[in-house]
């Protein structure tokens, strides 16, 4: 048996067992967290706002396939990060969050920031606990970890009273070693899957972001080839498969390009991997024939979308993608359907063309140019950072951003959190210290970030923020200048400057308000962060810059 003087040097024990790295977060102001972490090798990034903590962790986990580590106070702090929980669950990402609590000695009796923290916080988890008595606390350790780890990965929170915190733990066992289990599916709804794909003849793959760190050896790709699928993913799906496979055709939904809207048209079955088939990801549809069957993979039974006939394999999309990869036959009928894809991906780089050449006759700056030079420029793979904003979206429409075999990225729930893709890639940082990381935001969701600039700035982890300049929120002026209301003085742009520039200490800062100076100014900025430096390159975009494909969907938030 071992025994611990307090709360804080079991936790800090029992993270260093499962190799936690590093940990997000504001602490109490004991600061006894502080204390307990001296003497262990685990970095504590302190941030500013908890919610950016959250965003940072969840950044973390979505990136490292690690477990993602919060710990923060109590009342307020504890409610700033709620935001940041409902990313973090929407993201499925595998996540702790510590916080204190008002102690059982006071409770209910109007302490000091006392709320009621487990009622707020049980929709945004999937397990939260309060620790009345510390034997309980390294047995709820080890159950809230493999909890977020494993079935559908997502957070869970431990709220500690403040009245036992400093009093003893007692270990009397080894600690578990984090755990990961695989689910697979029966064997009749396999070999029955196996059936329905054996009679498609025009099938598609559609990947989702349950399928992240899922894709070993590439297997995915070698499905849709021996389907003879078009393979698209989701928005969160991106970075799964490599974008410049033959057989893939971008994203769905949404974000599907014109050209590739005859897909969806005419196929006769759809086999989700790892999506909830959300709102977004399921745009056009509607123009699926109605005998269109279709298969989902999901590990949660609350993510099957069960208006779509066909059938619901219960298992991890992985395990189901190598059971299919041994039992199947390629299908050499299906070369018709594959020449029909090829076909329309020929149509859509011949559209991608036409739009660069009009864009090249206008004097403007333009996000789809902003776009094909930052990606020339790199010359190692990248982790790619989006957001949500209005002319963000270009990065969501094939091949404007175009990921290749070794490209990783980042983006929003469908949630949309503002400003997670900005906060969170400091998290995807501390998850990969030596790989480039680009995050492609607009001003809006950067300035979310200005509270824990300092943050990024100290951590020396150099970050390349390429900002979309348009004044504020450009999705809501855009639909207001849409529905005509901007002449009644509604406005969600700001006439000045939020950001101070003026005099960077330890970052690097370019401007770019005319098109020649695109590939000089992004040249010199990319020397800078080569050199170790953060670098911010805000580039001036018109309000009126936007794929064609949303340019007419004003009731639905882009994600």
């Amino acid at each position: 048996m071992f025994v611990y003087k307090n709360a804080w040097e079991a936790i800090v024990s029992y993270l260093q067992e499962i190799e936690t790295k590093v940990v997000f977060g504001l602490p109490s102001d004991d600061l006894d967290i502080l204390d307990a972490m001296k003497s262990s090798d685990i970095q504590f990034v302190i941030t500013k706002d908890q919610r950016n903590a959250v965003f940072m962790g969840t950044g973390y986990a979505r990136t490292s396939n690690s477990l993602g580590v919060c710990i923060v106070g109590k009342g307020p702090a504890f409610t700033n990060t709620l935001t940041g929980l409902l990313e973090a669950k929407s993201q499925h990402v595998p996540l702790l969050m510590i916080g204190l609590g008002t102690g059982n000695d006071r409770m209910g009796m109007r302490a000091f920031q006392e709320a009621d923290q487990m009622a707020m916080i049980q929709s945004l988890t999937k397990w939260s606990y309060r620790i009345e008595h510390m034997d309980r606390l390294i047995w709820a350790l080890e159950k809230g970890v493999f909890l977020a780890s494993n079935g559908v990965p997502g957070p869970v929170y431990l709220e500690l009273p403040e009245n036992l915190v400093l009093s003893e733990v007692k270990q009397q066992t080894p600690f578990q070693q984090r755990k990961r289990l695989s689910i697979l599916p029966s064997e009749p709804e396999l070999a029955y899957s196996l059936e329905m794909i054996s009679e498609a003849k025009r099938p598609v793959l559609l990947v989702g972001g349950g399928l992240k760190q899922s894709n070993s050896n590439k297997m995915i790709e070698k499905l849709a080839e021996k389907l003879g699928a078009a393979l698209f993913v989701t928005a969160s799906g991106r970075g799964i498969v490599n974008e410049q496979h033959p057989l893939f055709c971008g994203l769905s939904g949404l974000y599907t390009v014109e050209s590739m809207q005859e897909v969806w048209k005419q196929t006769d079955l759809i086999i989700t991997l790892g999506s909830r088939l959300e709102e977004t990801a399921t745009f056009y549809w509607d123009t699926c024939s109605q005998d269109t069957k279709v298969i989902q993979v999901n590990v949660e039974l609350d993510d099957f979308a069960v208006q779509f006939p066909g059938i619901y394999l219960w298992g991890e999309g992985g395990e189901v993608t190598r059971y299919w990869l041994s039992h199947l036959q390629e299908v050499s009928e299906r070369a018709d359907w594959v020449q029909k894809i090829h076909s329309l991906q020929s149509k859509n780089d011949q559209q991608t063309q036409s739009i660069f050449q009009s864009l090249s006759s206008s004097e403007d700056v333009h996000v789809a140019e902003l776009l094909s030079t930052i990606q020339q420029l790199q010359d190692q793979p990248v982790t790619y950072i989006q957001e949500n904003g209005l002319h963000d979206m270009w990065g969501y429409f094939y091949p404007y951003l175009q990921l290749k075999s070794e490209d990783e990225v980042l983006v929003p729930s469908e949630q949309t959190s503002l400003g997670f893709g900005a906060v969170a890639s400091l998290g995807v940082k501390w998850a990969h210290p030596d790989r480039a990381v680009v995050a492609i935001v607009g001003d809006g969701a950067f300035n979310m970030l200005q509270t824990d600039w300092s943050t990024v700035i100290e951590s020396k982890l150099p970050i390349f923020f390429l900002v979309l300049k348009n004044g504020g929120y450009g999705w809501l002026q855009y639909q207001l200048q849409q529905k005509e209301l901007d002449s009644y003085g509604y406005n969600f742009l700001t006439l000045q400057d939020e950001w101070t520039h003026s005099n960077p200490v330890g970052w690097s800062y370019f401007e770019i308000k005319e098109k020649q100076q695109i590939h000089s100014t992004l040249t010199q900025a990319l020397k800078h962060y080569r050199q170790g430096k953060t670098v911010v390159v805000e580039a001036h975009v018109k309000m009126n810059d936007v794929p064609k494909e949303i340019q007419s969907v004003y009731s639905v938030a882009p994600m």
